[in-house]
């Protein structure tokens, strides 16, 4: 009987492993090709509160871990709205709106009127999101 409940483990953790790189791939890019940091407010949270994760620097790429966006994404994961800053605090006005589905990706991304005014400008595919401007 325990052998038998040590190969229904065994198997369970053996599938469960083999889903992690499927997991692992749904990681969000973030492009800046601005001159300026950005961060995000999501769910009353800014960004920094997942370490360096949190901040996409100038002119950079950022890959934000699968595990990391459903951290900040857990109470809303097929909505989740973020607030874009162009600081590295989550200061400022926010520039655009980027609503994301942890299971398929950005489901919409927009400028607010200051980040239309700023210049920026915003392009967006599957887990991808790319800011350029400034």
């Amino acid at each position: 009987m325990l052998l038998k409940k040590s190969k229904i483990i065994c198997t369970l953790l053996g599938a469960s492993l083999l889903a992690l790189p499927i997991i692992a791939s749904a990681a969000l890019t973030i492009v800046n090709n601005t001159s300026h940091d950005s961060t995000t407010i999501i769910n009353n949270t800014c960004s920094t509160a997942i370490g360096s994760d949190g901040i996409t620097h100038p002119h950079s790429v950022n890959q934000v871990s699968d595990m990391n966006i459903r951290l900040v994404c857990f109470m809303t994961p097929n909505n989740c709205v973020a607030d874009v800053r162009m600081t590295a605090d989550c200061s400022g006005e926010s520039v655009a709106t980027v609503v994301y589905d942890v299971d398929s990706g950005v489901k919409q991304a927009t400028l607010t009127p200051a980040g239309a005014l700023a210049g920026y400008r915003l392009s967006h595919s599957g887990n991808a999101i790319q800011f350029d401007g400034n």
